[in-house]
């Protein structure tokens, strides 16, 4: 024991040293270890991010179509880009990205687009996850998830897990219909019967239904009745494939069904009917028309007159 001291008192500052030099080596391998760890670590992200930006969405998601990687990234870039201008708050450059017709049906006034997107969407920076669903007509339609950016909010919960997700579509001049608007069609045709004419100006087609823009005129001496509403199906649009689409007229008002003796009203008409490229419109159905009005109303359990008019698209 009195040996171990006396060296410990003849060798104590190198004794002190060589720990020293032991405990730095040993944070030292520590660090670099650390530093290797995270340099492997950035690498493969990188590699990820390589291999993400490289698995760029040429299928679409119905339908199978494909299309080239290089016009692929010419999309993907535009909606990017798109994404970009409202998480930096160019509010005016983003409209200005939009279809003339996507300002006409959905976001006529800047102002518009700022108050029903812009503000209720980019609140916070967004990231985007971007899909191919369907590609027809010169146009392409993505499914766009748009997340939460927890880099630029600094913090994650349940919300940021949930995307608002909108289908934007590409024309062929590189402009953009968002909001699930995809396109709009003028159609201009029309049907007459008994002195009723049915006229379909024209064609909205959005993710989750169609609207058409439509004017009944009474050309006759009574006051007509568009609809009974007492059938489910009454006003129709019919499929490609001979399915019946049936319509959302009874959100309009019970007053707007009457028509005046020589007179006309103007309407837009929803229906129930998907976005495809598989199943087309081909006509549109009125099949519940009561040319009588005031008989009807006499007695409305009666079997009385009805007018059924279409038109083909």
């Amino acid at each position: 024991m009195n040996y171990i001291v006396r060296f410990w008192n003849q060798n104590r500052k190198k004794i002190i040293i060589g720990i020293g030099v032991i405990v730095f080596l040993i944070i030292i391998v520590q660090i670099l270890n650390q530093i290797a760890k995270e340099q492997k670590e950035l690498a493969k992200q990188n590699i990820q991010t390589e291999e993400k930006e490289e698995d760029l969405p040429t299928q679409s998601i119905i339908g199978g179509e494909s299309v080239s990687e290089e016009e692929t990234k010419i999309n993907v870039d535009i909606i990017e880009t798109f994404i970009q201008k409202c998480n930096s708050a160019d509010i005016t450059g983003a409209y200005n990205m939009l279809t003339n017709e996507c300002k006409e049906v959905v976001f006529p006034t800047e102002e518009s687009f700022k108050s029903g997107y812009y503000d209720i969407i980019f609140a916070t920076k967004k990231i985007a996850n971007i899909e191919n669903f369907l590609s027809t007509d010169n146009r392409y339609t993505y499914q766009v998830n748009l997340y939460n950016d927890i880099l630029a909010t600094g913090k994650l919960d349940e919300t940021d897990q949930t995307p608002y997700q909108d289908y934007i579509t590409i024309d062929q001049d590189g402009k953009l219909n968002i909001n699930s608007f995809i396109y709009k069609k003028e159609i201009n045709l029309e049907s007459e019967k008994n002195g009723i004419k049915l006229i379909v100006e024209s064609q909205e087609i959005y993710k989750d239904n169609e609207k058409y823009k439509i004017k009944i005129e009474n050309n006759t001496d009574k006051r007509i009745l568009i609809d009974t509403r007492s059938k489910s199906k009454s006003v129709y649009l019919v499929g490609s494939n001979n399915v019946v689409y049936e319509s959302f007229i009874s959100e309009l008002s019970s007053i707007l069904y009457e028509i005046p003796a020589n007179f006309y009203r103007n309407y837009t008409i929803k229906f129930n009917k998907i976005y495809s490229s598989e199943v087309e419109t081909v006509a549109i159905v009125f099949s519940d028309i009561v040319p009588d009005y005031e008989k009807y109303m006499q007695n409305k359990n009666e079997m009385l007159e009805r007018i059924q008019l279409s038109v083909n698209i």
